[in-house]
């Protein structure tokens, strides 16, 4: 669609550049207004990066369901998403793949960039 762009925002599970992204949002404008239509989703973030033999079938399904990235409570108290609520959420490359494909190629707008820079240039 022509002028059609989303502003977008992610919450994560803390302030620093290793901390997982436990939300998207976005919103779509239309030449300049809201159109209505909107996106959202939660993000299982895993805390880390588990390499596990290729034998271990029953671990590669458990592991995604136990290891998590804690989220500092600094962060809890912005956003108020606890463990609970993205206990059962889609892991982050599926989140971002249905983020993307609902943009479908429209310019993004990062709300709030100027914070995302900071804390991700510290």
């Amino acid at each position: 669609m022509k002028d059609r762009y989303i502003v977008f925002d992610t919450e994560t599970t803390g302030f620093g550049v290793n901390d997982g992204v436990l939300e998207i949002g976005g919103v779509e404008y239309q030449a300049g207004v809201r159109t209505g239509l909107m996106f959202h989703t939660f993000i299982r973030s895993p805390a880390c990066t588990i390499h596990l033999p290729s034998w271990s079938v029953l671990m590669h399904i458990v592991a995604p369901f136990v290891f998590f990235v804690a989220i500092h409570p600094e962060a809890f108290a912005v956003h108020g998403i606890s463990a609970e609520d993205v206990a059962h959420a889609p892991p982050p490359f599926e989140g971002v793949y249905n983020f993307f494909k609902w943009v479908n190629k429209s310019p993004l707008v990062v709300h709030n960039a100027r914070l995302v820079v900071a804390l991700h240039s510290s």
